[in-house]
C-alpha cells in the first residue's frame, strides 16, 4: 500500500516518550497547525536528529498512516536558534513561548500566523536584530500578540461598553471606564493607568520590530506584566510550568 507523503514546516514544541523507544513530536506547523508526529528517532545528541532539539524549526517529511497518524520519514532543519542555549533566562523564555504555543488548537484557520509569531519571537530573543532587545519586553509582546491571535485580547482604545477612557481591566468584560465598572465586584477589577493602555495599543497596532519600541516605567511594566500573565492563564485555563521557572530566575540576583 502506497502511503501519502506530506511536507510540513514547523517548530518542535514538546516530545512525549511512548513505549518501545518511540516518541511523539508535538510540532506547530504552518500547514496544519499543531500536529503530532510519530518517530523512533528522537535523540538529542545525534546531529542527524537535530529536528528533535529544543526550538528546532524544520521541514518535516511524514507519511499518513492508519487513522491519519503522521509518521516521521525525514527532516531538514532550517534553524534551531542555538543562541538561546547559551543563556538560561532566554532559554526559559523560549521554552515558555513553546509551552504557550502548545495551546494552539489542532484545527485552526490561521496556523501560519501562530507559527510566524513564534518564529519571530525566537528570532528577536536570540539577539539577531541590529539592536538587542530586552527579553522581558519580548516576552510581554509575545503574550499580548498571542492573546490577540487567539481572539482574547480586548480592544484597549476605549471602554468596552461606552466611549469613555478605560481605567479597569475586567478579564471577562474587557477594559472599562470608572462608571461602567461600578456594576462589577471590586475583586474582579484590575486598575490600570494611561501608560498601560498606551503600551497595549502600541503593541496591537504596530508591525515588526516596531512592536518592541515603546517606553514604559518599571511600575507600569510590572502592572501590565502581572495582568498579562494572569489573563493568559485565565483564558487558556492552564498554569505554565516554564513561567514559574522564569520567575525563579528573575528573582535570583545571580541572573540579573
Amino acid at each position: 500500500m502506497i502511503q501519502e507523503l506530506v511536507e510540513l514546516n514547523g517548530i518542535l514544541l514538546r516530545i512525549f516518550q511512548c513505549k518501545d523507544q518511540a516518541y511523539l513530536l508535538e510540532v506547530l506547523t504552518a500547514e496544519r497547525g499543531k500536529v503530532f508526529i510519530y518517530t523512533k528517532q528522537a535523540s538529542k545528541t545525534n546531529r542527524n536528529t537535530m529536528h528533535s532539539w529544543p526550538f528546532a524549526y524544520s521541514q518535516f517529511e511524514v507519511s499518513v498512516g492508519f487513522k491519519g497518524l503522521l509518521i516521521y520519514r525525514g527532516a531538514n532543519v532550517i534553524d534551531h536558534f542555538p543562541e538561546l542555549r547559551n543563556d538560561a533566562l532566554k532559554m526559559t523564555i523560549g521554552q515558555y513561548f513553546c509551552e504557550i504555543s502548545s495551546s494552539v488548537p489542532e484545527h485552526i484557520e490561521n496556523p501560519q500566523d501562530y507559527l510566524k509569531l513564534l518564529l519571530n519571537s525566537l528570532y528577536v530573543l536570540s539577539g539577531r536584530t541590529s539592536k538587542p532587545l530586552d527579553p522581558k519586553i519580548i516576552k510581554l509582546v509575545f503574550e499580548i500578540c498571542y492573546l490577540q491571535l487567539s481572539g482574547f485580547m480586548p480592544n484597549a482604545e476605549s471602554c468596552s461598553e461606552c466611549s469613555n477612557d478605560p481605567v479597569f481591566w475586567h478579564f471577562d468584560e474587557g477594559f472599562l471606564c470608572e462608571h461602567c465598572a461600578q456594576r462589577f465586584p471590586e475583586h474582579e477589577l484590575h486598575r490600570i493607568n494611561d501608560t498601560v493602555i498606551n503600551c497595549v495599543n502600541h503593541i496591537l497596532n504596530s508591525n515588526g520590530v516596531k512592536k518592541y519600541a515603546f517606553n514604559i516605567s518599571m511600575l507600569s511594566y510590572n502592572i501590565l506584566q502581572q495582568l498579562t500573565e494572569e489573563y493568559l492563564q485565565y483564558k487558556l485555563e492552564t498554569k505554565f510550568k516554564t513561567l514559574q521557572v522564569y520567575k525563579g530566575l528573575i528573582t535570583d540576583p545571580n541572573n540579573i
